[in-house]
């Protein structure tokens, strides 16, 4: 079957264009990074069982460059049929919120797989831990945590139901460039000295000395010269008409205009001939008034993160008190079980850390929002207005974030037993729902506007095996070793578990300020129980 069968071009006046090319440029922090053509892949089928397979637990975005897609995966076969894992590989590799080889120097177009992986609630472990076991009952994928920073993690994932392409994305990009976009300008007369004029007639930048030079005389003094950053240098020519100036801006279009573009352009006739234009040094100042305060969706984002990972670690102390206070009733007698009960704590301490390592990503994800937009500031003012509506709408879609785990599933539950093995009491509910929460601010969670309120306008199962690289040698073989029980036990701690929400749903709870969390009566030992036949 031809392969643009499986491959759709998606037209550069979408919003959703626009917000793939955001969402790269904030992956890579590059302002001047652009796409050059984009393309809709995968079948039916794939999305279909990814939907079924996903539907209520954590996804997120991922960028594979097709440079790594080999053997099995190649680039047209994921194109056509999706990821397929090749005999003795039982998962593959993403790392998320970067786009993996992108500070590399050379070719300047660059191709990448725009992906979405089902990481849902995941548990952390080392490479070596990954490749020696199964993942446990209620996790859907492995967080390598030695493997990338909290802010850019890298997750194992087991199915490919739980991988969805979703775009092909040609873009070009150049750290070099990006760097040098940032530069001071130099004059483009004498090409050494910094530019601090621009002339709007010659439409050159000009340092002083140059200036004085070439406007000496009666009709090139009457020129018009502005400071550099403070005239129409800002917004530079029109891409539809070369050599014109940007005079206006559409709200609803999120376009720079020139006159040619209001009157014999896009914007002469048809409906578009209906949108209000703004002048575009007003439109400028009001998107830099308005970006300069703190988004509300944002700061509360931040302020809920921030609470529940001080309940974790509150949590977690509990958990290390219980620990040693297991660890100080066997002592003496009991040395043989002591293991046991490391074994639960760190499983405890690790299942915290993985809910910890995902707010972690979160709040890296809110500041990594903030910080692009921040360094949009410092830039070029034609790329700080063009983006604000896409900045609006990401804000949107991390700010309003659905997979919030509210409650804490890790409880002191841990007891000795006649038989000297350390277990989990049934009797004690292991999650903790935190209460009075405090009613987020208000949200309007349809699509945000292109502009500020003052811009406004009118409405327009695994086995244990090997791991390879993506394709054929791609993934990591998945291990964990959880601390033995009898089969018994087992039945009746799954059972009990299969009453408790998966570390997904808790995801998905109504944004909302956790408050400060109990752990008991008296001292937190309450539900520490031994007994000594």
């Amino acid at each position: 079957m031809n392969d643009n069968a499986h491959k759709t071009s998606l037209a550069s006046s979408t919003p959703e264009y626009a917000l793939l090319e955001y969402e790269l440029q904030v992956a890579l922090k590059a302002s001047s990074a652009r796409i050059m053509a984009a393309y809709v892949v995968g079948s039916v089928g794939s999305r279909e069982g990814f939907e079924r397979r996903c539907k209520d637990i954590l996804t997120l975005p991922a960028y594979v460059p097709t440079s790594m897609l080999t053997g099995v995966n190649t680039e047209e076969d994921v194109i056509r049929k999706g990821f397929t894992f090749p005999p003795g590989v039982n998962g593959l590799v993403f790392q998320v919120g970067s786009v993996p080889g992108a500070g590399d120097e050379g070719k300047s177009i660059r191709k990448v797989l725009f992906c979405k992986i089902g990481v849902g609630r995941s548990y952390p472990c080392s490479e070596e831990r990954a490749q020696d076991g199964l993942l446990p009952a209620g996790y859907d994928s492995f967080l390598l945590k030695d493997a990338s920073p909290p802010a850019t993690p890298t997750y194992f994932i087991p199915s490919p139901s739980q991988i969805l392409p979703l775009y092909l994305v040609h873009y070009e990009f150049s750290p070099a460039t990006e760097q040098k976009s940032r530069a001071l300008r130099a004059c483009d007369n004498c090409e050494s000295a910094p530019a601090t004029l621009y002339c709007q007639q010659d439409a050159a930048n000009l340092c002083q000395k140059c200036d004085d030079a070439l406007h000496n005389s009666k009709l090139t003094a009457r020129h018009t010269r502005t400071e550099i950053g403070k005239g129409s240098d800002v917004f530079g020519q029109c891409r539809h008409h070369p050599g014109k100036m940007i005079e206006f801006f559409c709200p609803n279009c999120s376009l720079g205009v020139c006159v040619f573009c209001k009157m014999v352009g896009h914007h002469a006739n048809g409906e578009n001939a209906k949108h209000p234009l703004l002048p575009i040094s007003e439109a400028y100042q009001s998107v830099l008034h308005d970006s300069m305060k703190p988004s509300p969706l944002l700061t509360h984002r931040r302020a809920e993160i921030s609470s529940q990972i001080a309940q974790i670690h509150s949590r977690a102390t509990a958990v290390t008190t219980m620990g040693e206070t297991l660890h100080q009733q066997l002592t003496e007698i009991y040395h043989r079980a002591l293991a046991q009960v490391k074994d639960i704590v760190d499983a405890k301490l690790n299942i915290l850390l993985g809910d910890e390592l995902e707010l972690v990503r979160q709040m890296s994800e809110v500041e990594r929002v903030e910080s692009f937009w921040k360094y949009l500031l410092e830039g070029d003012a034609m790329t700080l207005l063009f983006n604000w509506a896409r900045h609006q709408k990401m804000v949107g879609e991390v700010g309003d974030f659905k997979w919030f785990k509210r409650e804490i599933d890790v409880g002191l539950d841990a007891k000795i037993t006649g038989q000297l093995s350390v277990t989990i009491d049934p009797d004690l509910p292991p999650s903790v729902t935190l209460t009075r929460p405090v009613t987020p601010p208000s949200r309007n969670l349809s699509r945000p506007s292109s502009l500020p309120n003052s811009l406004a306008s009118s409405p327009a199962k695994n086995k244990s095996q090997t791991q390879s690289p993506l394709g054929g040698l791609a993934g990591m073989g998945t291990g964990l070793n959880l601390p033995r029980s009898n089969p018994k036990m087992r039945a009746e701690n799954g059972e009990k578990r299969a009453q408790h929400r998966r570390i997904s749903d808790f995801f998905a709870e109504t944004l909302c300020t956790l408050d400060t969390m109990g752990l008991g009566d008296d001292d937190g030992y309450s539900d520490l129980s031994m007994v000594v036949n």
